[in-house]
């Protein structure tokens, strides 16, 4: 008996595509699940204690202790926290790390110059400024 003349007539090509790519994308995700398991066994060999990590809350961290399913990581000098390995999701690289720059007092002594001219060059607002003051402190009540 033909294929074609069966009773399902021309639905059996159909059926036997439908189950090959049923077929295909079971294989496709059993073999990217194994690449990813791989992936991961060789990111938790290659831990060791004093590497930069990222975590997979996008904290860059140092990794101070390692043991079978956690790790101690360092989120800044003094403050460690135990984490799951899991959360560990992949080695931090030298373009993603930057130094803090120590320019902070210039800024603050650049912003306190700024707000020292002002009080000079208006001393209208500098007047009521100082009135809203006395104004606040007197609407406390007292004790």
């Amino acid at each position: 008996m033909p294929l074609l003349a069966s009773q399902m007539g021309g639905f059996m090509p159909l059926l036997i595509l439908f189950i090959l790519l049923i077929a295909f994308t079971v294989w496709q995700g059993k073999r990217q699940a194994k690449r990813q398991q791989e992936e991961r066994a060789k990111l938790e060999s290659n831990l060791q204690e004093g590497s930069r990590v990222m975590l997979s809350s996008g904290l860059f961290v140092t990794v101070t202790h390692l043991g079978d399913k956690q790790a101690v990581v360092e989120l800044a000098p003094g403050v460690e926290v135990n984490v799951l390995k899991q959360a560990i999701v992949r080695a931090a690289g030298d373009e993603e790390e930057f130094a803090f720059a120590d320019d902070a007092p210039a800024q603050t002594a650049a912003a306190d110059d700024l707000t020292a001219d002002s009080v000079v060059d208006n001393p209208t607002e500098n007047s009521t400024a100082e009135s809203t003051d006395a104004a606040v402190t007197d609407q406390q009540p007292r004790a």
